[in-house]
């Protein structure tokens, strides 16, 4: 007559267990990584078609009021115009109106003070992404290129007013070949880990 043995019951060891715990954490790192870069490329995407949709806006009233001179962060973000969703304003219409972009950064629009690349002073515009994170510098500079005469990424502590000159290193100019090289190098070519991106919207 047979007999069943009773089976023996092995627990894990030390090791086993604090190589599956590595495991585990290596994997949730990594999942932490990938939802924060799908989130910045949703960021920038954002970004992208929220400028685009303000540019426009800004054209059209600086061409139908005549005024490039009219083109401030504070007069375009008055009631009734609409250059940005209202969620998007903070104290619109008056000293120290804010205009925040998706990446978290603030908007200023300023006109055009120095003659630049040809264009006369108050003959254009200066749109500004202010604190824009150096991981999506890159991406971002690309989606622009289409919009700006001149573009151009500085990275420093993030600027509380408003460019009235594209400053830093120029990636786009109407002699400037526009190459990944060059913005990559000016998005990480500083100190901080934020950047703010200028570019020169001309007259129509």
């Amino acid at each position: 007559m047979k007999t069943l043995s009773k089976s023996t019951q092995r627990g894990y060891s030390l090791i086993e267990l604090s190589i599956a715990l590595a495991i585990v954490g290596v994997v949730i790192a990594g999942s932490i990584v990938g939802v924060q870069a799908i989130l910045r490329s949703n960021n920038v995407n954002k970004t992208i078609a929220q400028t685009n949709v303000a540019v426009n806006k800004i054209v059209g009233k600086l061409i139908r009021d005549n005024n490039y001179a009219n083109a401030s962060t504070v007069n375009l973000t008055r009631t009734g115009l609409e250059v940005w969703s209202t969620s998007d304003i903070i104290s619109g219409g008056v000293a120290g109106a804010r205009v925040t972009h998706p990446l978290s950064g603030d908007i200023f629009v300023a006109p055009l003070s120095v003659l630049t690349e040809g264009v006369a002073i108050n003959q254009g515009y200066v749109y500004t992404l202010a604190a824009v994170p150096v991981a999506a510098c890159a991406d971002l500079a690309v989606g622009l290129e289409g919009l700006a005469y001149v573009l151009s990424i500085k990275n420093q502590v993030p600027t509380t007013v408003a460019f009235t000159v594209p400053t830093g290193t120029i990636v786009k100019n109407p002699s400037t070949v526009f190459n990944s090289d060059k913005v990559n190098t000016a998005c990480a070519d500083g100190l901080t880990n934020q950047v703010d991106i200028s570019f020169l919207v001309p007259r129509r």
